[in-house]
């Protein structure tokens, strides 16, 4: 915003204070709600480039959107940072390495059980509730609860379908990943070369040696500044001005 960007900020259901209003929770495969808030957001600004920028699953749920709309993308661009686009990769590396496995049963398990608590009693929930609000890991979690939440019979399923086709994205996106990132996936360096040499899809991958999972990227000895929002910000600029010079759009 201190750029000149205007922002609008969306928080998936049953996070960021939204509650729960229905049993279904966010999910790396569902896009339906992120389509309403840019439609939402395309209809109060009507000419002015949207970009869209993922943070962690968010980005995952991003880069999913826009392989499912392709050239019919609302957006004129997006960034996904620290986002494990290949969920099925990032499940694996969770439960293989001892950071993972720690970051794991200590931080992301039992964040998503907390979002389940007012469903563990709820009459017509999906899955299994309270086998879930006892897991201690993420893919039991996936397996009991967001698998026959999305239709699918088994956690692998859930995660081969929740994971972007990225050969089918035709808009520019950037994805900003942390070497020493303890969730980050393997061999995506290898799917986006894949999908750009076979479909020429926009892709580019950005790898920092330092980073984590911060979402920020911070400067400073006492983390002040944020490299990730400066790139962001020129991200955005650029996608905004390509879109509005090949669009004709007018500068809103």
């Amino acid at each position: 915003r201190d750029a000149g960007l205007r922002v609008a900020c969306y928080n998936p259901r049953g996070r960021g204070g939204n509650a729960l209003a229905s049993p279904f929770m966010y999910a790396a495969g569902y896009t339906g709600d992120l389509r309403r808030v840019i439609a939402h957001v395309r209809h109060r600004y009507p000419r002015a480039p949207l970009v869209g920028v993922g943070y962690s699953l968010g980005g995952v749920y991003l880069a999913k959107l826009l392989a499912e709309d392709g050239s019919r993308s609302a957006l004129a661009g997006a960034v996904a940072l620290a986002s494990p686009i290949d969920i099925h990769s990032m499940a694996r590396h969770l439960r293989s390495t001892w950071l993972g496995n720690l970051i794991d049963r200590f931080v992301i398990a039992p964040s998503v059980r907390d979002t389940l608590t007012p469903y563990v009693a709820a009459p017509g929930a999906f899955g299994d509730l309270e086998a879930a609000r006892s897991a201690r890991t993420l893919d039991r979690i996936d397996e009991g609860v967001l698998a026959p939440m999305m239709g699918c019979q088994s956690k692998e399923q859930y995660y081969v379908e929740s994971t972007p086709a990225l050969a089918d994205v035709r808009v520019p996106l950037l994805m900003l990943l942390a070497e020493n990132d303890p969730i980050k996936p393997h061999g995506l360096q290898q799917a986006l070369e894949a999908a750009t040499r076979d479909s020429g899809a926009p892709l580019v991958l950005a790898v920092t040696p330092e980073g984590g999972h911060s979402l920020t990227w911070p400067e400073g000895w006492r983390a002040e500044a944020s490299w990730g929002e400066r790139v962001v910000v020129e991200w955005a600029r650029a996608c905004g001005e390509r879109a509005t010079a090949e669009e004709a759009w007018p500068r809103a």
